[in-house]
C-alpha cells in the first residue's frame, strides 16, 4: 500500500499456494527498509585503499562499474562475482544471466540459511529441496531449537496448519520447545526444555535412543537403517544429554509423549 508516494504497508499475494497472501514478521517489517536511518541514498566510492567512502552520482558510479567490468572481462574468466541476498524467481534468473554473461559467479548470502536442511533431505530422499510439511493432523510436536513462528522455513504455512484454519480437530497439538531461550516460538509452547545453545543435535541423538529403547513403530522403522544403531553405540544418550545440558528424564518424557501420539512431529 502506498500513500502520497510512500509505502506504508506490505501485503502478500492471496493466490500464493503457501502463504495465501499472509506475511510473516520479517515480511511485514520489510516496509521499513526505505526508511532505515542507515540507508545510503547515493552510491559510495573509495578513491584509494584505506580511504574514506564518499558519495558520488549515479552516472559516475555506473560509469566506474562499467570500466571495472570491462577490465575484468579483458583479464579472463572468473574475475567477476555478483554478491546478493537470497533471490528467487525472475530476479534470481536475472542475476544468474548477468553472472553467465560476465563469465563470473553469482553468490547469495542468507543469514537464515537452510543448507543443513537441504543437505539432510538430499541424503535422506535424494532431492536437495526444502520440504513442505503436512501438519494439519499433528497431535504432538517437538521443536529442537527450530523457531517455527519466527525465522523457520515458512512461519505462515506452519502456523496456518498447526493453530490456524487448516488444522484438523478441536484442539491444537501438544507442543514442546527445546532451546536456550523462549522467543515467540518458545512462549507459544506448552512445555519448555532448556538446553545449551547449538546442542539440538545432541538432544536429537538422546531422543532417538529413548524412542528406539521404547520399541514400537519408531523402533521398527529405525531398525531398517543400520547406521542409526551405529550412531547410538558411538554416542550414548547419557553423554548426549550431558553435553546438551538437559536432564535425561526430560528427554524420556518427550519420547513417551511422541510414542503415545497418533501423528507426532519433530522439527530439527
Amino acid at each position: 500500500h502506498v500513500r502520497e508516494g510512500r509505502p506504508f504497508k506490505l501485503e502478500g499475494n492471496p493466490e500464493h499456494p503457501i502463504n495465501r497472501g499472509n506475511l510473516c514478521s520479517r515480511g511485514q517489517a520489510g516496509v521499513f527498509r526505505p526508511y532505515h536511518f542507515e540507508r545510503l541514498p547515493y552510491p559510495q566510492h573509495r578513491e584509494e585503499e584505506g580511504g574514506e567512502l564518499q558519495s558520488i552520482t549515479w552516472s559516475r558510479s555506473l560509469r566506474r562499474i562499467g570500466e571495472a567490468l570491462r577490465n575484468a572481462l579483458d583479464a579472463g574468466d572468473g574475475r567477476v562475482v555478483l554478491w546478493t541476498g537470497l533471490e528467487t524467481g525472475a530476479l534470481r534468473s536475472i542475476c544468474q544471466n548477468f553472472a553467465e554473461a560476465t563469465r563470473g559467479t553469482h553468490i547469495m548470502y542468507e543469514p537464515f540459511q537452510m543448507e543443513p536442511l537441504l543437505e539432510a533431505h538430499r541424503v535422506a530422499f535424494g532431492r536437495r529441496e526444502l520440504p513442505q510439511y503436512r501438519l494439519a493432523d499433528v497431535d504432538m510436536m517437538v521443536a529442537l531449537e527450530a523457531d517455527l513462528f519466527e525465522t523457520y522455513h515458512s512461519p505462515i504455512e506452519i502456523a496456518r496448519q498447526l493453530i490456524g484454519p487448516d488444522h484438523l480437530g478441536d484442539h491444537r497439538p501438544q507442543f514442546a520447545w527445546v532451546g536456550p531461550r523462549r522467543g515467540v516460538t518458545g512462549m507459544l509452547a506448552d512445555h519448555w526444555v532448556p538446553s545449551r545453545p547449538g546442542t539440538a543435535g545432541f538432544v536429537a541423538m538422546a531422543l532417538i535412543a529413548e524412542l528406539v529403547e521404547a520399541g514400537g513403530a519408531f523402533a521398527t522403522r529405525a531398525g531398517q537403517y543400520p547406521q542409526i544403531a551405529e550412531l547410538l553405540r558411538a554416542h550414548p544418550k547419557e553423554q548426549m544429554a550431558t553435553r546438551a545440558g538437559v536432564e535425561l528424564d526430560d528427554i524420556s518424557q518427550l519420547a513417551e509423549r511422541l510414542s503415545a501420539a497418533s501423528h507426532p512431529m519433530v522439527f530439527p
